[in-house]
């Protein structure tokens, strides 16, 4: 029975967050296993490599301050979330239970966390090419003013206010005057 990458990559997060976890409780050693974890995690995603690099030196520090397994456990777990966005997964509630169950959940529930985390991935590398189209074309969108909820609109972009292109200074009849009513109506 062959694994996918998607497959393999949720093993090796789950297997990361227990690491991670450990943090709270002291150092966590270096092993060849988390190396092993760092180097698969790092070739499957796209980013950075810096997350991974702390990640690492994390796990032997030991923090100043009254609560050091505390500020170890969250900088890990700051760092597990980093790389696992970088793996392609979308952080969400449902995601984090079944990475913590991770280990111990039956096939069913471990295909479904799976197929998420497929899914997941499918969904951010559809938004990166979104993204990127929105990039290539310009596209024209108007202007929309907000009005706030006293019914007074909001201050005008500066493409509309005198001299920045809206009005034809040439033109005296488009330029506003002293003697025109004030445009917003003051509180009482």
């Amino acid at each position: 029975m062959r694994f996918s990458c998607e497959h393999l990559t949720f093993k090796a997060l789950v297997a990361l967050y227990e690491v991670a976890q450990q943090g709270y409780q002291g150092t966590v050693p270096q092993s060849r296993s988390l190396r092993f974890l760092l180097a698969y995690l790092y070739a499957a995603g796209q980013g950075d490599r810096a997350f991974f690099d702390r990640f690492w030196r994390t796990c032997q520090d030991t923090p100043p301050g009254p609560q050091p397994g505390y500020q170890r456990g969250t900088y890990l777990n700051t760092c597990w979330e980093a790389i696992a966005r970088t793996v392609g997964a979308e952080i969400s509630m449902t995601f984090l239970e079944r990475i913590q169950a991770g280990g111990r959940i039956d096939a069913d529930r471990r295909r479904e966390a799976t197929e998420a985390l497929a899914a997941s991935v499918r969904y951010v590398r559809m938004q990166e090419e979104e993204a990127k189209d929105l990039k290539r074309v310009n596209y024209w969108r108007p202007a929309v003013r907000p009005v706030y909820a006293s019914g007074i609109p909001a201050p005008a972009p500066p493409s509309d206010l005198p001299g920045r292109g809206a009005e034809d200074p040439a033109r005296p009849d488009s330029c506003p005057s002293a003697s025109d009513p004030d445009p917003l109506p003051r509180g009482s």
